[in-house]
């Protein structure tokens, strides 16, 4: 099964990262209560924290991690997709260059966190999931929603005959 490539704001990672985590934490307080112990108070849920780590190889190993480090040296939140299909907003928090240099290799880790205040503008930057009742391509698909179909296939890669798109097929629009 191919996965979506993931992606923040414009950048979209030429090879997905090899993990991917997200982790979620409830905001706990314990309350002392006089002469009897205490009680733990549950605040609500705190904000998800996205890591992983990946790889660029390749010639083009330096110019990808550079537009990576670009899109993390802007700052701001954004749209981040996960290659399972999630989407939330987020912040780019930390990029590291890690590993032993090599030739044509460059290891990194990364990590986002959810900005709650940005969720609203991820569903409205949020194109979608578009279901397909037969027969459709993804050239009308484009024309429809106003993009491409290159950029419709690099976040479709699971997409094998865009001329004909087969019912049931769920296709992710930017």
């Amino acid at each position: 099964m191919k996965l979506q490539p993931m992606s923040y704001k414009s950048y979209v990672w030429p090879v997905n990262p090899e993990t991917v985590r997200m982790e979620a934490a409830r905001n706990l307080k314990e309350v002392a209560l006089p002469f009897s112990g205490s009680v733990v108070q549950d605040l609500g849920a705190g904000r998800r924290m996205v890591s992983g780590a990946g790889r660029f190889t390749g010639s083009t190993c330096l110019d990808d991690y550079a537009q990576l480090e670009s899109v993390f040296a802007a700052g701001g939140s954004g749209v981040l997709r996960l290659p399972g299909g999630q989407v939330l907003s987020a912040v780019f928090s930390c990029l590291k260059m890690t590993g032993k240099a090599g030739p044509d290799c460059i290891t990194y880790e990364f990590t986002f966190l959810e900005d709650a205040a940005g969720a609203e503008k991820a569903a409205t930057q949020c194109g979608g999931v578009y279901i397909c009742t037969g027969g459709e391509n993804l050239w009308a698909l484009a024309n429809r929603y106003g993009t491409t179909v290159d950029r419709l296939r690099a976040i479709n890669p699971m997409i094998q005959w865009p001329n004909h798109l087969k019912a049931g097929l769920k296709v992710v629009l930017p």
